[in-house]
């Protein structure tokens, strides 16, 4: 729970390899799904693969958020996963690893089309990003 904000939890596929062969992440989709729904609480957009005209989980993409109202409790969330792949891809076993976060947010403007601003939690690994007044 963030302190006066909400959250957010987002992810990121990297390539599927095999061996010398890949496949990139735009291949492989996702729809993601809220599993305890409450006020405040949303799932994050349907990410298309790239075979869908969609960028994939290339680039992180919302699982989903919480505002202020949302944010307090536990979420289960879950996601349906699209891979497609071309026609005749090499054969083989691929293996990839999708990365799933949670940040901070502060919600800054309640504006249609305004995103909220993101901090990381601090943790060995990254640092505070300083959030504007």
């Amino acid at each position: 729970q963030a302190a006066g904000g909400g959250w957010q939890v987002s992810g990121q596929s990297s390539d599927l390899t095999s061996g010398t062969m890949t496949l990139g992440s735009e291949h492989l989709g996702w729809t993601p799904e809220v599993l305890t729904p409450r006020t405040g609480l949303v799932a994050g957009a349907t990410v298309p693969s790239v075979l869908d005209g969609g960028p994939g989980l290339a680039d992180p993409a919302s699982l989903a958020s919480a505002d202020a109202e949302g944010r307090f409790g536990s979420a289960d969330l879950t996601a349906d996963l699209l891979l497609e792949v071309p026609v005749d891809p090499p054969p083989g076993t691929y293996r990839g690893t999708v990365t799933v976060s949670l940040f901070s947010v502060d919600w800054v403007d309640d504006t249609p089309g305004v995103r909220p601003k993101v901090g990381r939690t601090p943790g060995p690994q990254n640092q505070r990003i300083p959030r504007e007044p």
